[in-house]
């Protein structure tokens, strides 16, 4: 009866052995995979910052490398003013950049936005009259010059999907997101240099006082309703939330790298917009100042988000949530003495709805805008 017992006891210890061992194991188990889930996380985030930083720094570049090309083809000529004889400088081309609310009144545009003219040798396509085939005009000439221009709007995917892939999909998201635009009109139908025939001849914007008139070269095409070739359009990169231009003077850029405050003498944009019309439909000492020039310097910031979060969006979702980005932004970054406050007013309402971003910042010179030897002609 001993020997019975004493069996009986080892099998007991024996099961508890084992329940404690499967115990164990379980807690190993679990401490495994909230590390294994842990790491995911981290590298999750690492490579979506990554990822944002490549995607931002790359559209970054191709601003800069755009807009440095910018071009006014200043002259001067003698002007009669109260019967007085003044040298002006005068141009047939435009630049302009600003609020998207100041420079396109409809859409859903957000930030800001920059246009301009520049040699970049876009051909693009006209109907042939004989055959209705389209075929490249200007195709000999390398560095035809253009309109261009950037800006941001929050909108469903503009790349439509091809017919035959859409009608297998079942669940078709329209995709909405932010994502930085680039206008770039063909060589064609540039009319800038059109003459109204009197004597002497005046090109289509110089007899123009009205703002909104200054502004149709770009925003005709931009506001009209079609695909992004009869907006003239094409889709730089997706998830910038916004991109504020930020013109600069010498002075201004020194006072900013010195960390100090930047005078209002000193300031050629306060109010972030800068028109090189601006004495068209503004005759103030800022007009006259900025009259057909070039800003010296131009500094452009992207803020940009994750698309692993926006892809595990619903539509809905997405266009709640960019509604109310694009409400934020859109009450930011009109005066550039605030730009770190709205910054920092952004990012903290980012972060209070747990989106990832990047801060993106590079500042490019524009030949074009050297002002040293001009300043007689203020």
């Amino acid at each position: 009866m001993s020997v019975s017992c004493s069996k009986s006891r080892r099998a007991g210890f024996t099961l508890l052995e084992m329940m404690v061992a499967m115990v164990v194991v379980v807690f190993a188990m679990m401490i495994i995979v909230e590390a294994m889930s842990n790491v995911q996380g981290i590298w999750v985030r690492t490579r979506s910052k990554v990822r944002e930083y490549e995607q931002g720094r790359a559209a970054l570049d191709t601003l800069a490398l755009r807009a440095s090309r910018a071009t006014l083809n200043i002259r001067t000529e003698l002007e009669e003013k109260l019967d007085e004889m003044e040298l002006n400088r005068e141009s047939d081309l435009h630049f302009v950049s600003g609020p998207a609310s100041e420079l396109l009144k409809s859409g859903q545009f957000v930030s800001h936005a920059i246009f301009f003219q520049a040699p970049m040798g876009y051909a693009g396509a006209s109907t042939d009259e004989r055959t209705g085939a389209e075929a490249p005009e200007y195709d000999l000439l390398p560095d035809v010059l253009n309109a261009w221009g950037y800006f941001v709007e929050f909108d469903e995917n503009p790349v439509k999907t091809p017919s035959f892939l859409s009608q297998n999909l079942s669940t078709k998201s329209k995709r909405h997101r932010f994502r930085l635009m680039e206008f770039r009109q063909p060589a064609h139908e540039l009319d800038l240099f059109a003459t109204d025939g009197q004597q002497p001849p005046r090109t289509k914007l110089s007899k123009m006082s009205d703002q909104d008139q200054l502004y149709e070269w770009f925003t005709k095409a931009l506001t009209e309703d079609g695909d992004l070739a009869a907006r003239r359009c094409a889709v730089v990169a997706e998830n910038v939330l916004a991109m504020i231009v930020t013109v600069q003077s010498p002075q201004e850029a020194d006072s900013t790298m010195r960390g100090g405050a930047t005078s209002k003498e000193e300031s050629i944009a306060p109010d972030y917009l800068f028109d090189s019309r601006r004495h068209q439909w503004q005759g103030d000492t800022l007009g006259e100042r900025t009259r057909h020039r070039l800003p010296p310097m131009l500094r452009f910031t992207a803020i940009v988000l994750d698309e692993i979060q926006w892809s595990g969006m619903t539509d809905s979702e997405a266009m709640n949530q960019g509604s109310a980005l694009r409400g934020r932004v859109g009450s930011l970054f009109r005066s550039a003495a605030s730009f770190q406050t709205d910054i920092a007013v952004i990012t903290g309402e980012l972060n209070r709805r747990k989106l990832r971003h990047q801060v993106v910042t590079t500042t490019v010179v524009l030949p074009g805008g050297r002002w040293m030897e001009e300043e007689r002609f203020r």
